[in-house]
C-alpha cells in the first residue's frame, strides 16, 4: 500500500521545538515504513523521517526569517500534492480544512485527522458536514468523536509514544512544570496563580501565540506575574529541554478551560514518571486516571486542583514512587506508538474495502 502523509512545512518532521501534529506525524510514518509500507511525506527537506519525501518547503517555514507569510507554503504543499493526485492509494491529511479543498481534485480517498478541536465554532462542524462527506475522518479521542455529528468519523486513534525517549528520575524535585501554547485555552494564567497561592516553584515553558487574543491574555494575565519568586518562564525549549524540564519535576499541572481534544503533553508527562492534574474537559478523563497517574478534578474546582496538589507533594516516597511508576506502565500499555500504527492499519484497510465497494 503505498500512503501520502499531507503535512504543513511549519515545522519539520520530527520539530525541533514546538509542532506536535509534525511530531506525531513522525511517529506514524516512522512506524508505518518500519512495518514495511511505501510511506511518502510532503513536508520540509530537511525533515529526518523515515521513507520518502516530496519537500515543500526547504526548512520549517516558522523558524525561517525569510518568510513573511506562510500560507504561502500551504498553498505549494496542496499544489504538490495535486500533481501527484494518481500516484499513492490514500491520501493521509494532518493539515485540517484545507484538506477539504482536496476532496473533489483527488482521484484517491481522503484520510483526515482531526488534531484540533473543531466543536467550539460551529461554522466547522457546518463546513465539514457540507463539504467532507467524501473523506474518512479519525478522531484522536473519544471525547472529540462525540462532538463529530453528521460527518464520517470511522474511528479513534490515539496518539502514540516511546517511553523509552523520554528520562525517568528517581528524585523529583520541589516544583511544577507546565508546558504548552499561550492561549486562553490553555490557561497558564490560572497555573501562575496557583503556583504564587500554594508558594510552590513552577517552571514555565510555553510558546507565545501570535494571534491578537493570544497577545492580550499574554500582556493580561501573564507577563505582571513573572517576576514573581515562585514563577521561572522559560519561554519555548527544545523538545530535548522540555524532556528534561519534565523529568525533574514533581507534578505536571494543566489547569486547561478548553475541550482539549488530546493533550499529548499530559502523555509526555506520564512518560517520564510525572503524575498530572488537570481538570475534567476534553479527552483529559480518557488520559488521566484518578490516583493512578494523576488527578482529574472537575472543571472550575479551583480549591480541589490545590488540594490535588498538595497531595501530591506530601505523599510518601513510597507512594509517590509507585504512582510514577503506574505513570509509565499506564503510557506504555495504552499510548505506545505500536498501537498507534495498528490504529492507522485498520483505518487505511477498512478505507480501502469501503472505496473498492464504492467505485467498482
Amino acid at each position: 500500500m503505498k500512503i501520502a502523509q499531507v503535512i504543513w512545512p511549519d515545522y519539520s518532521m520530527p520539530p525541533y521545538g514546538y509542532g506536535s501534529i509534525q511530531l506525531v506525524a513522525s511517529r506514524i510514518v516512522n512506524g508505518l515504513v518500519d512495518k514495511g509500507y511505501d510511506i511518502t511525506s510532503f513536508t520540509t527537506a530537511d525533515s529526518k523521517i523515515k521513507g520518502k519525501i516530496v519537500p515543500t518547503a526547504k526548512i520549517a517555514t516558522k523558524l525561517d526569517k525569510t518568510v513573511s507569510d506562510f500560507e504561502l507554503f500551504h498553498a505549494v504543499t496542496l499544489l504538490e500534492v495535486i500533481k501527484r493526485k494518481k500516484d499513492f492509494d490514500i491520501f493521509h491529511c494532518h493539515i485540517g480544512y484545507f484538506s477539504l479543498v482536496l476532496l473533489d481534485v483527488m482521484e484517491k480517498p481522503l484520510v483526515i485527522t482531526l488534531h484540533s478541536d473543531i466543536s467550539e465554532d460551529k461554522h466547522f462542524l457546518d463546513i465539514y458536514q457540507k463539504y467532507g462527506q467524501k473523506a474518512f475522518f479519525v478522531a484522536i479521542s473519544k471525547s472529540q468523536k462525540k462532538n463529530l455529528s453528521g460527518i464520517n468519523c470511522l474511528d479513534v486513534v490515539y496518539h502514540g509514544l516511546d517511553i523509552n525517549e523520554y528520562y525517568f528520575e528517581e528524585d523529583a524535585e520541589d516544583y511544577m512544570v507546565f508546558v504548552g501554547r499561550i492561549s486562553p485555552g490553555k490557561n497558564l494564567g490560572e497555573a501562575i496563580r496557583i503556583a504564587m497561592d500554594l508558594k510552590i516553584p513552577l517552571k514555565i515553558a510555553a510558546k507565545m501565540g501570535k494571534s491578537p487574543e493570544a497577545v492580550k491574555y499574554y500582556e493580561k494575565e501573564i507577563k505582571p506575574f513573572l517576576d514573581n519568586r515562585y514563577i521561572d518562564f522559560l519561554g519555548e525549549l527544545n523538545q530535548e529541554e522540555v524532556k528534561r524540564l519534565i523529568s525533574k519535576a514533581k507534578v505536571f499541572i494543566y489547569p486547561i478551560n478548553w475541550a482539549e481534544p488530546f493533550g499529548l503533553v499530559v502523555m509526555e508527562a506520564n512518560a517520564s514518571g510525572i503524575p498530572v492534574v488537570t481538570y475534567s474537559l476534553g479527552a483529559m478523563p480518557e488520559l488521566i486516571k484518578n490516583g493512578l497517574n494523576g488527578f482529574v478534578l472537575e472543571p472550575r474546582d479551583l480549591e480541589g486542583f490545590k488540594k490535588a496538589i498538595k497531595k501530591i507533594f506530601r505523599m510518601p516516597k513510597q507512594e509517590y514512587d509507585k504512582m510514577k511508576v503506574n505513570c509509565r506502565d499506564f503510557i506504555k500499555a495504552n499510548f505506545s506508538i505500536e498501537k498507534m500504527v495498528e490504529g492507522y492499519e485498520n483505518v487505511y484497510k477498512n478505507v480501502m474495502a469501503i472505496w473498492r465497494k464504492r467505485n467498482g
